[in-house]
């Protein structure tokens, strides 16, 4: 029984189970997508109005027109996009990174970086928390808790939100060791 309960707490603790599950890409595909920050930009810029057109997201990303068009024909091979008429919307395909993922370090690094480079030009209604601190084993847990509580809340506001503003949710709760 106690195999058994240690078990069924391991899986609780891994959020993959506790969001609900996506369709993962290939191997291949999935080393590329999560390899840098633009990928996962350009796929959900497309569902911004205005900016689902390659000049857009040239401007936008700062990057030159040829990258961009690389980046979009892998968002369509792969079905992560569609394109019509020059236009680019977010496909039937979706993507979930389990964090015992090979390219869950990369990415998150990524990501991370594409904010440091902004932060010291943080706007009033943007937010950067760092905040180190000594608490007891359980309340470690009890706060690991309240942060997956948090990101399913952010999840169901984050998903039917109209599509306006790329932004960027980075949470970090470890042990220092």
């Amino acid at each position: 029984f106690d195999q058994d309960l240690a078990k069924m707490r391991k899986r609780a603790l891994m959020l993959k189970n506790r969001l609900g599950k996506k369709s993962e890409l290939a191997e291949e595909s999935r080393a590329r997508f999560y390899s840098d920050w633009t990928y996962s930009a350009a796929h959900l810029l497309q569902a911004i109005p205005g900016l689902d057109h390659p000049q857009a997201f040239s401007e936008f990303l700062r990057l030159p027109l040829l990258e961009v068009r690389k980046i979009l024909a892998f968002l369509v091979e792969t079905g992560l996009s569609e394109e019509k008429r020059g236009r680019y919307h977010i496909g039937t395909a979706s993507t979930f990174l389990p964090r015992d993922s090979v390219f869950s370090r990369s990415f998150q690094q990524s990501w991370r970086l594409r904010v440091l480079q902004q932060s010291h030009d943080l706007r009033e209604e943007e937010l950067a928390f760092t905040n180190p601190v000594v608490v007891s084993h359980a309340d470690f847990a009890k706060i690991r808790e309240l942060l997956v509580e948090l990101i399913k809340e952010f999840g169901r506001v984050a998903e039917p939100s109209p599509s306006e503003v790329l932004s960027c949710l980075n949470i970090d709760w470890v042990k220092v060791r």
